[in-house]
């Protein structure tokens, strides 16, 4: 039958180490142990064989080395009258790893802070023992020294505190409490986009049709029947919507809209803002030309309507450029890149779709 002892190492080991940061720790070296059990690592693991005389000194052996966490001793003499002592980087903690029955062998492992009932490290943080100390690893985005910082906001925090980083899934916390993973564009005009809004089309074979519309729709004021989403897109072809009230913890100044039918454009509010759901005006530019025609045209203002927000040339009727329409019994969704609510949008493109980044 198995049993776990914490074990004092009775070699007055009353150590004082220092770790890479120079605070010092002082503990007697404890161990948990198990009675005929063997724990066997992968073989591309580091791990060390030695002959010892008894039990404690295959505890010290392992004290010894600043890579064991744990080792299995062999409780039958070779023909020298010595014990087999197996020194290993990681203990029974370790996924994979496997601890076995073995009547011949007693398995033991460090008892590091890793192993205390509150754990030191949070939100998920992995802890890892090495050189006589602890670290935390930290998952989904988490940072210091017990994973206890949530992430930044924005993918433009990301970037400005790493201007390295690559396009690609990072976890953010947009309200400084939730973490979520996004996709940050870490590229396109400076980079640091929040990608918020991913969406393709109900009917666009027939697209002046009033059962086009975009699809899903985002939980913003304008409520049209297509789906609604609430969950943050994981790239520019996962149609989702990331929750709109999110949208102005990341950002409140640029957007861009992307399209492979239209024309993309950056634009940054002036009286007008769309996470903030207020008509007026932006300066907008073409950032890439996706279309043949107009490519010097860009809307000025935002609009808003009970179908859904667009952007338009000008304060006249008839002068859209991007409508997010969201009725399949109404309007279309325009994507006019000369801005004059037409269809000169790229047709015959197989995976139609559009993007809403924030910065």
């Amino acid at each position: 039958m198995t049993s776990s002892i914490a074990i004092l190492a009775v070699l007055f080991l009353f150590f004082g180490v220092h770790n890479s940061k120079g605070e010092e720790a002082s503990d007697l070296i404890l161990f948990d142990y198990h009675r005929s059990k063997n724990l066997t690592v992968p073989s591309t693991s580091r791990s060390q064989s030695v002959q010892v005389k008894d039990k404690m000194e295959c505890f010290g052996k392992c004290i010894g080395v600043g890579w064991c966490q744990s080792g299995n001793f062999k409780t039958t003499p070779e023909h020298n009258g010595l014990h087999v002592c197996q020194l290993l980087p990681s203990d029974r903690f370790t996924k994979s790893n496997t601890l076995k029955d073995n009547p011949v062998c007693e398995n033991f492992n460090v008892k590091t802070p890793c192993h205390r009932k509150n754990k030191p490290c949070l939100n998920e943080g992995r802890c890892v023992f090495k050189n006589s100390t602890h670290q935390c690893q930290c998952e989904n985005g988490y940072r210091g020294k017990q994973c206890q910082k949530v992430p930044p906001n924005s993918c433009k925090a990301l970037l400005q505190a790493n201007s390295s980083l690559p396009s690609g899934l990072y976890s953010i916390s947009p309200d400084g409490t939730n973490v979520i993973k996004v996709y940050c564009d870490m590229v396109t005009d400076g980079g640091g986009w929040t990608l918020v809004y991913s969406y393709t089309f109900t009917n666009y074979g027939s697209f002046k049709a009033t059962r086009n519309a975009v699809t899903p729709q985002p939980n913003w004021p304008s409520k049209g029947n297509v789906p609604v989403s609430t969950t943050p897109p994981l790239s520019e072809t996962d149609y989702a919507a990331l929750d709109f009230a999110l949208w102005k913890k990341i950002g409140v100044q640029e957007v861009i809209i992307k399209s492979n039918i239209n024309h993309w454009i950056q634009c940054n509010e002036g009286t007008g803002s769309l996470v903030n759901w207020r008509t007026g005006s932006f300066t907008c530019k073409v950032i890439k030309a996706v279309a043949s025609d107009c490519i010097d045209t860009v809307p000025s203002q935002l609009a808003i309507a009970n179908y859904g927000p667009y952007f338009k040339k000008s304060s006249g009727s008839l002068t859209t450029y991007y409508l997010f329409e969201v009725f399949t019994t109404k309007n279309w969704p325009t994507h006019d890149p000369c801005g004059g609510n037409q269809d000169r949008h790229v047709k015959g493109v197989a995976n139609p779709h559009g993007n809403i980044y924030i910065r």
